[in-house]
């Protein structure tokens, strides 16, 4: 377990180092695609120290309709999506529910795309680049995989997903939009994101802004 999303990062970041290293590629070709809000705080200093270029990735989670926390699926920033249609069939959610409930994730991505100053042009810079996702795990794979496949479709030349934590199962079920997984702790009895960590906290938008206006 990790004590905090910092203690996960400083052995992550050592690891991409590694890997990076491995790979034998200029750092001017590799470009780091954060999920807001979670990483930014401790990606900072990775980021200031090696000068990799970044893209913030606003993609969201399209909720069931039942509870906010139940995903069906994800929508990235260019309005492609993906979704689970056995639960989407299994929850009997309806084509004109599931159109409302795209629109309202379409709508939450708009609003961070102006909140965090983020210019649609910014995405180009990935074209014919290796991009790594940081995100503080994944639980179900929409939100990966939508990413994975929105940067494919940008031309990105390799898609790498870096996170701590994941189901021990991930690298099969992403493998259609992500090239490779670097994960810490692949967990078999997977439930959350949060039991990799013993402190989960939430990053407020005016840490997440601060350091984001210093990095720009």
């Amino acid at each position: 377990m990790f004590e905090d999303r910092y203690h996960a990062w400083e052995i992550l970041s050592e690891v991409l180092k590694g890997y990076l290293s491995q790979m034998n590629i200029s750092l001017d070709n590799v470009v780091v695609a954060i999920l807001p809000r979670g990483w930014l705080p401790v990606a900072y200093r990775f980021l200031k120290d090696t000068w990799i270029d970044f893209v913030i990735l606003p993609v969201k989670k399209i909720p069931s309709p039942y509870s906010e926390e139940v995903s069906i699926g994800a929508i990235a920033p260019d309005g492609s999506y993906l979704v689970d249609h056995y639960l989407v069939n299994y929850l009997s959610i309806s084509d004109e529910m599931l159109r409302i409930l795209k629109n309202k994730a379409w709508k939450q991505i708009e609003e961070r795309l102006k909140k965090y100053w983020i210019s649609p042009k910014e995405f180009e810079k990935v074209s014919e680049k290796l991009v790594i996702i940081v995100d503080d795990g994944i639980a179900r794979w929409y939100t990966a995989a939508v990413a994975g496949r929105f940067l494919k479709n940008l031309w990105a030349q390799k898609v790498v997903l870096a996170v701590p934590i994941c189901p021990y199962e991930a690298p099969n079920v992403l493998k259609a939009n992500i090239d490779e997984i670097i994960c810490l702790s692949p967990i078999k009895s997977f439930q959350a994101v949060g039991q990799g960590y013993a402190k989960f906290n939430q990053v407020e938008d005016k840490e997440f802004l601060g350091l984001l206006k210093d990095l720009k």
